[in-house]
C-alpha cells in the first residue's frame, strides 16, 4: 500500500541526482509536519497505522517484533524535532534550521537499486519536472511513500521508501540562498492551527 501526504513543506531534497549514502546511492527528502495543523497530523496519522499493520503483517509474533517505536528513537521512521536527538545524541533544534521547530520530521529515500526504477518529481499537472530549482529546501510537495521490511539482521525493522514527489507551492527557503520564486513567488494559503491540542487525542507523547 502507497501513501501520499498532503501538502508538506520539505527539508534539504536530493531528489534529481543519486547521492551517496553508507556505501549505496539514493534519492531522499525529509518531510515536515506541523503539529499545529490538523490536514498535515492527519496524514501522519495514516503513515503510522500504516506503519502499526504493516509491522503486525511482517512481525505476527509479537515476542520477535523489533521494538523501535514509531517516534521517540533514533531509528524510528519519524522525529520529534522539539524533543528527539540523533544517533549521537545532538538534539535536532541543534541540528536542523529554526523553522523545523514544532514539527515532526520524517525522512524517506529510494535507492538505486530499488526495482521500482526512478524517483518521479512531478509539477501540479504530473509533468515531469527537469528543472532541479524548483524543488527546494522549504518548498511544499505532496509525498508518495510505502512501507517496507528492512533485511538487516542487525538493524530489523519497517521504514518506508519514496516513490514520487510532486511540487504544490512555493515558499520561504529554509537555509541556503532563496530561490527567485521563493523571493517573489506567492505562496497558498496554509491550513488553519488548532492551538496546543494533542492531535493524537492521547496523553504523553501524540504518537506512542
Amino acid at each position: 500500500m502507497t501513501i501520499t501526504t498532503c501538502p508538506v513543506r520539505i527539508l534539504y531534497p536530493e531528489v534529481f541526482e543519486w547521492v551517496e549514502y553508507e556505501g549505496n546511492l539514493s534519492k531522499s527528502v525529509r518531510m515536515l509536519f506541523n503539529k499545529k495543523e490538523k490536514k498535515q497530523m492527519d496524514s501522519l496519522k495514516a503513515i503510522k497505522a500504516e506503519y502499526d499493520a504493516f509491522m503486525e503483517s511482517e512481525y505476527p509474533d509479537s515476542a520477535k517484533r523489533p521494538r523501535i517505536p514509531f517516534t521517540g528513537h533514533a531509528k524510528s521512521p519519524v522525529q520529534d524535532v522539539d524533543k528527539d536527538t540523533n544517533s549521537t545524541g545532538v538534539p535536532l533544534l541543534e541540528k536542523y534550521p529554526e523553522a523545523a521547530a514544532g514539527h515532526f520530521m520524517m525522512k524517506v529515500s529510494k535507492w538505486k537499486n530499488s526495482k521500482a526504477g526512478d524517483l518521479i518529481v512531478v509539477d501540479q499537472g504530473n509533468q515531469k519536472i527537469m528543472d532541479s530549482s524548483k524543488i527546494y529546501s522549504g518548498c511544499w510537495c505532496e509525498v508518495n511513500i510505502n512501507a517496507y521490511k528492512r533485511m538487516k539482521q542487525e538493524n530489523p525493522g519497517i521504514s518506508f521508501g519514496l516513490n514520487g514527489v510532486r511540487f504544490a507551492r512555493d515558499d520561504e527557503q529554509i537555509g541556503g540562498t532563496p530561490s527567485a520564486d521563493a523571493m517573489f513567488g506567492q505562496g497558498s494559503e496554509i491550513d488553519e492551527g488548532f492551538g496546543q491540542e494533542d492531535p493524537f487525542g492521547n496523553e504523553g507523547d501524540p504518537l506512542l
